[in-house]
């Protein structure tokens, strides 16, 4: 979108605002008409705290977001993988029995 993390948390907080072209980018990453972005009642997708302490949300994730998860899911466990395999050859030179 253009925007970093922290401008995002102002803009949902209040704290500062947007442009109508910027509102139609953030709209359009989002897979959202501008109408519904405006349109955005918190409320709506949000009720009060269960006594267990977790939300309950009625908002659901596109199937855009839910791909970009996926894969951002796979790169960390390709990263997470990679490490390990990492740290076993280490221990193996630690230990003697691989040369470097």
């Amino acid at each position: 979108m253009g925007i970093s993390q922290q401008f995002v948390q102002k803009i949902e907080s209040g704290k500062s605002k947007i442009d109508i072209d910027r509102a139609a980018r953030i709209a359009k990453s989002l897979d959202l008409s501008l109408q519904a972005l405006l349109d955005f009642q918190p409320a709506n997708y949000v009720t009060h705290c269960e006594q267990g302490g977790i939300m309950n949300t009625y908002n659901f994730l596109n199937e855009k977001l839910l791909a970009q998860l996926e894969h951002e899911n796979n790169t960390l466990k390709e990263a997470l993988e990679f490490v390990r395999q990492q740290n076993r050859d280490l221990m193996e030179v630690l230990k003697g029995t691989k040369k470097r």
